[in-house]
């Protein structure tokens, strides 16, 4: 890096030019005076009118207030009175904890928080947090007058015998058998091993049934993507609701969802990115591997050196493969492959003019001593070795943080809806542990995230000695091998050789099956004209059906943005193409079916939309496995559509099979877990009226 830098000057003054650019366009626009947004929140409060835009005033109010100031303290405890009028008793303490610890909130407004606290306690039947708060209320400086006394009294004679279940009270994920020593995120019935060919890699140590938790793992760093900077804790990544609370330099777009996560990030990582946020956002993995230097911090990063290679001021070198790497630490990042060796020297370049335009960054905020300020000081040289070799590492180690974003088209005239799910990327991060686990294109774990918590669990019984192997993304259910082998072998550097991509034919993707023009089998492509059955071995041509399926496939295009009415006649015609032409479990006809299914449901033809998705369904039951996530979906889409359509007894069984699937596969404290027993509880319900 030392030698980059040296040679390349007119990179570095391109560097330093952006980033001059990038501060101007950052430092505009003042939010507004808090004070202002506030008193014209109160007034409409107090005349109890249009509390929408009150609420909306008062996040402004916050938004503006200066850090730890008695305007942010006063914001903060007006909108928590509103959301208790408007019954948001979540949003309410959450409010009233982050004014709380402030030094700016005074004694009688932290009293007045307490008891508006200790309402909000008994309105949740939270029986433990309401005396808790009337004990802090009796010992605080601020006495407490008769009145609020006797108010106190009277709540507390009139709780409800149960107790609500907080968040907080949930049971921890642990993960099966107890952890492992060395590698604290992962079970102890799995291995960390070492090979020449797999390099380091996690097995089975004992047999381990399907559906236990193999690993727990907060990430060491993770960066929230900005598209969900305005809907999601900056820090934690947990949804914001309706209201957030903002960074304390005004400019800045992230959001928290409280006092602590906002104090936490700054402290950790935020003050040294907070002002120059755009570049390094802008690096797009740059900015993975700029946190992870932050957040581990100088003087950490100085004793890595230390330690590593005692005596120079040069480079780590890579410490070598162990079986017992301590998972939470700095090693255990630094140690991940960077495949530099694989690297083209134009990739190459831009990696180290990314890691240079980064060192910057961290010269211009407070990250060095006060007496580094030389980009040719041998701390800051190491720093930027660092950052270059991180930025390697995470092009093939970075995980997506993903959530389940729900898409709902509800029916013309009536509250029924239908349900689509897909996987919406969150955050990146970065999983030492999980990075250990080698690639297969038929993986046999699942990955699921509470929060940024990364929870794997084995999908299929393991065998003692069997190795644990994640999918790196090319699937053999949803990628030709041809396809995979590129897509891993431009990234990952490596030729797969898992049995999906030895033997095709036993493990092959339904996504192309023809259907043989003999005896109707499977007919797979062997060349761009001809196909081959797997049942009959008939070769012939195939160009006809490839004719009718681009057709069918444009037709299918042309529906998905039609109305409902037009749309599904042109559904309807595609399907008729694709007889004969596919294969009768081809996922080209399941897609039809699907896209039939929603536009029946947006038309309100909800027994065409469950009668389509029973279709899609019993082709997708050939495809994927029995316990696979994907049936899983599919079956808690059916039964929603089936409970509206008032067919309880079906409804309640498919989705006491997705139930049963999302169990096993994903935590308890999943989402989709949580809410398919809810859908459970209602179908029950309404099924006895």
């Amino acid at each position: 890096m030392e030698e980059y830098i040296k040679n390349h000057q007119h990179v570095l003054k391109e560097c330093e030019s952006l980033i001059k650019e990038r501060e101007v366009e950052t430092t505009s626009d003042a939010v507004g005076d808090s004070a202002v947004f506030r008193k014209e929140a109160n007034e409409l409060y107090k005349n109890k009118q249009n509390l929408s835009k009150a609420l909306r005033l008062y996040t402004l109010s916050v938004q503006a207030a200066s850090t730890d100031s008695q305007d942010l303290s006063l914001a903060l405890g007006n909108r928590s009175a509103l959301t208790f009028e408007l019954k948001y008793y979540y949003l309410c303490l959450r409010d009233i904890n982050s004014a709380l610890l402030l030094s700016s909130t005074t004694p009688d407004l932290s009293k007045r928080l307490l008891l508006r606290k200790a309402k909000c306690f008994h309105r949740l039947s939270d029986k433990m947090s309401f005396t808790q708060v009337c004990t802090k209320l009796c010992d605080g400086p601020v006495p407490l007058i008769p009145a609020e006394t006797q108010m106190l009294e009277k709540l507390g004679e009139s709780f409800p015998s149960k107790d609500i279940q907080s968040a907080a009270d949930e049971k921890p994920i642990l993960v099966h058998m107890g952890p492992k020593a060395g590698l604290p995120s992962a079970s102890s019935s799995i291995e960390m091993k070492v090979s020449e060919t797999k390099g380091r890699y996690i097995q089975a140590r004992k047999n381990i049934s399907a559906g236990s938790v193999l690993m727990s793992e907060m990430p060491y760093v993770a960066v929230l993507l900005p598209d969900y900077w305005p809907t999601h804790c900056y820090y934690c990544l947990l949804s914001l609701d309706e209201i957030p609370l903002f960074c304390t330099r005004r400019e800045c777009k992230v959001c928290y969802c409280g006092v602590s996560c906002q104090r936490k990030s700054y402290e950790e990582y935020h003050r040294f990115e907070c002002s120059l946020l755009d570049t390094v956002v802008n690096t797009g993995i740059g900015h993975l591997a700029y946190r992870v230097i932050a957040a581990t911090g100088y003087s950490t990063l100085m004793s890595h050196r230390k330690a590593s290679h005692p005596g120079t001021h040069g480079s780590s070198p890579v410490e070598p493969l162990s079986e017992d790497l301590p998972a939470a630490s700095y090693d255990a990042v630094y140690n991940l492959v960077t495949n530099e060796e694989h690297i083209l020297p134009a990739d190459l370049f831009q990696y180290k003019k990314t890691a240079l335009l980064l060192l910057l960054c961290l010269l211009d905020s407070d990250f060095f001593p006060s007496n580094i300020r030389l980009l040719e000081h041998p701390d800051v040289v190491y720093v930027g070795t660092l950052l270059l070799r991180h930025v390697q590492q995470l092009i093939c180690n970075a995980h997506a943080i993903t959530v389940v974003d729900s898409m709902r088209t509800a029916e013309k005239g009536a509250n029924e809806k239908v349900m689509s799910q897909r996987q919406e990327k969150l955050a990146s991060a970065i999983y030492p542990t999980a990075s250990l686990m080698n690639h297969s294109c038929a993986p046999n774990i699942l990955a699921s995230f509470v929060g940024p918590r990364l929870i794997v669990k084995n999908s299929v019984d393991l065998k003692a000695g069997e190795e644990v192997l994640n999918c790196y993304g090319p699937h053999y259910q949803k990628m030709e091998r041809k396809e995979r082998q590129q897509s891993l072998l431009s990234q990952y550097y490596f030729h797969c050789d898992c049995q999906p991509c030895i033997d095709e034919s036993s493990c092959v993707s339904s996504l192309k099956a023809l259907s043989c023009v003999k005896c109707s089998g499977r007919a797979l492509l062997i060349s761009e004209s001809e196909a081959k059955c797997e049942v009959c071995q008939q070769v012939y041509d195939a160009r006809s059906q490839l004719k009718r399926l681009m057709q069918a496939r444009q037709l299918l295009e042309d529906a998905s943005v039609m109305s409902s009415d037009k749309g599904i006649a042109t559904v309807q015609r595609a399907r008729e193409m694709l007889d004969g032409v596919v294969h009768k479990h081809s996922m080209e006809l399941a897609n039809a079916f699907d896209l039939e299914a929603k536009l029946s449901a947006s038309q309100g033809n909800m027994a065409g939309c469950a009668k389509c998705l029973q279709s899609s369904i019993s082709i997708l039951e050939h495809v994927y496995p029995e316990q696979s996530i994907e049936r899983a979906h599919e079956y808690h889409k059916l039964s929603e559509v089936l409970c509206n359509t008032k067919q309880y007894p079906r409804a309640l069984r498919y989705a006491q099979q997705a139930k049963s699937i999302f169990t096993k596969q994903y935590s308890p404290s999943h989402d989709l877990v949580r809410e398919v027993e809810l859908l459970c509880t209602q179908i029950k319900i309404y099924g006895l009226h």
